[in-house]
């Protein structure tokens, strides 16, 4: 069952146009935007000589939620940084929005607290950086930050410790 877009004015530039399936029309009547590597997508806005870039989650919000409250944030019911669509997009405080972060699994964090104590035992044990980065996902920075305590500084006990 398909469902019929809904168009609307852009508040900030009434020029634009934004569908309730997350799509902007441009200034030439044509879909706009590009993902960007971490997911979301970003839109190119012309006004005169000046050229802004604007996330397409906070152009839906703003057209089908309103302006943005203060201290919230334009986030995705889902999860899915590229889901434009008005129904998944929403305002909310900046706490909420990294729970749901953490829950969607979008938090960007890859390691465990066990992962953390193997590592920090590891890097005890003469580990190398580069070794412990491959096994685990991520870059030998990560690794180093692990080590000094730069992240996980409050790392809590293993289970059953």
């Amino acid at each position: 069952m398909s469902t019929a877009v809904e168009w609307r004015p852009w508040p900030r530039d009434p020029r634009y146009l934004v569908g309730s399936d997350g799509t902007v029309l441009g200034l030439s009547g044509l879909p706009i935007g590009s993902r960007r590597k971490d997911g979301y997508i970003a839109i190119g806005c012309r006004n005169g000589a000046v050229r802004t870039c604007v996330l397409g989650h906070v152009v839906v919000c703003e057209t089908f939620h309103g302006p943005r409250p203060e201290g919230m944030e334009a986030a995705h019911r889902n999860g899915d940084r590229s889901d434009n669509r008005a129904s998944n997009v929403r305002w909310i405080s900046r706490p909420d929005n990294q729970a749901d972060r953490i829950g969607h699994g979008t938090n960007g964090i890859k390691l465990t607290v066990d992962d953390v104590h193997a590592i920090r035992a590891a890097l005890a044990a003469g580990a190398s950086r580069n070794e412990l980065a491959a096994r685990y996902g991520v870059t030998p920075g990560t690794i180093s930050h692990v080590r000094v305590g730069h992240s996980w500084r409050r790392l809590p006990a293993r289970q059953g410790e």
